[in-house]
C-alpha cells in the first residue's frame, strides 16, 4: 500500500477497508468486463445492422433496376 495520510489507529483501519474494498471492485470489473463488453459489442452490431438494411431498402425503392442487376 502507498503511505497512509490518514491519523491514527482508526486512520489505518480506514486505509485497509478502503485498500480491500478497492482490490475487491477491480476483481469484480475485471471478471464481468468480458460479458459486459461483449453484451455491448452484440447491441452496437444489431444497429449497425438495422441501419444497413434500412439503407438496402430505401437504395431498392430508389433504384430498382439496381437492385435486379447487383
Amino acid at each position: 500500500m502507498i503511505r497512509n495520510y490518514l491519523k491514527g489507529t482508526l486512520g489505518d483501519a480506514i486505509n485497509t477497508l478502503m485498500a480491500a474494498a478497492a482490490y475487491n471492485m477491480r476483481h469484480w470489473m475485471n471478471k464481468n468486463a468480458l460479458s459486459s463488453f461483449v453484451s455491448w459489442l452484440k447491441t452496437l452490431v444489431e444497429g449497425l445492422e438495422n441501419v444497413l438494411f434500412e439503407n438496402e431498402n430505401k437504395s431498392a425503392r430508389l433504384c430498382p433496376t439496381l437492385a435486379v442487376v447487383a
